[in-house]
This record gives C-alpha cells, structure tokens and sequence, in this order.
C-alpha cells in the first residue's frame, strides 16, 4: 500500500467505527496548475456524511487529525509523539465523542492523545478516569496549572 492508500483506508476504518458509515472522503490531489505556485500544491479534500453541522464538523477536523497522527506511526519526518485537542469536542455529541475516544485509544502505541472537555461531556468510565492527568474546577489551587487562582 502507498502512504496515501494507508491514509484513506484509515479515513475509512475510522468513520466507519465512530459514525457507522463509509461514505465519507478523503482525497489528496497534486495540482500543478496554480500560477502562484511553481512547485505545485497539495489540495486536500476531507468529507464526513452530514458535515452541514457544527459537531460533525468538529468531528472531521479531529478525525482529519486522528489519520494524520495515527497514520505517520514511525515515520520519523512525520511523526509526532502527541495530539491536542483544546475544546474541539465542546459540539460533537456525547456518544460520537466516545466511539472517537475508543476508536483513537485502541490505536495509540506510545503516543499521547490529550484533550479538554468540560465536567460531564463524557461518561466517565474507569478507563477515562484512570488516565486524567489534570481537573481544573476552580475550587481549590492544588492540581491548577502555575497554582494560581484568578479572579
């Protein structure tokens, strides 16, 4: 399989397992038609089913990201030992935000996948619980990050 093969199939078995679906797409076109360009550009073309709404498109930009850090595995040009995602689960729904979880966790092989959600955005399972490193509910100081308290 070439690495653009790898990447779509991953596309694939990822929207497959958090929607249910496989019509979605992915798509990597070289287009050296671009008269601002002389090295051509790299169009990418990333679709999930009904992406009209705010969550799903939340959800295509983080599985966007899913198959670009889980699919560079090894690779040392590309590879990258963490993702972030700050806030971008805030729209996707309760129950797509746990099949992303899943079908992400399942996958990680010595990297790092940190996000930050609100209280009560997840069903927290003694799996999820278990890897918090951080809850910042404004109470108290301790686990609050430079230990301060702002008003």
């Amino acid at each position: 399989k070439s690495r653009r093969e790898a990447l779509i199939g991953l596309f694939h078995e990822l929207i497959g397992e958090i929607y249910g679906a496989d019509n979605g797409e992915l798509a990597f076109e070289y287009n050296s038609t671009d008269s601002s360009s002389t090295a051509g550009r790299t169009e990418i073309v990333c679709r999930i089913p009904s992406q009209s709404s705010h969550g799903r498109t939340y959800a295509k930009i983080n599985i966007f990201d899913f198959v670009w850090f889980l699919g560079h595995k090894g690779e040392d040009n590309f590879r990258s030992g963490f993702l972030i995602h700050d806030g971008s689960y805030s729209k996707i729904s309760r129950d797509v935000k746990a099949k992303m979880l899943a079908a992400v966790s399942k996958r990680l092989t010595g990297q790092q996948y940190l996000i930050t959600i609100n209280e009560g955005e997840l069903d927290m399972t003694p799996e999820y619980d278990a890897a918090v490193c951080c809850r910042l509910d404004g109470s108290k100081i301790e686990g609050k990050f430079f230990h301060e308290q702002f008003d």
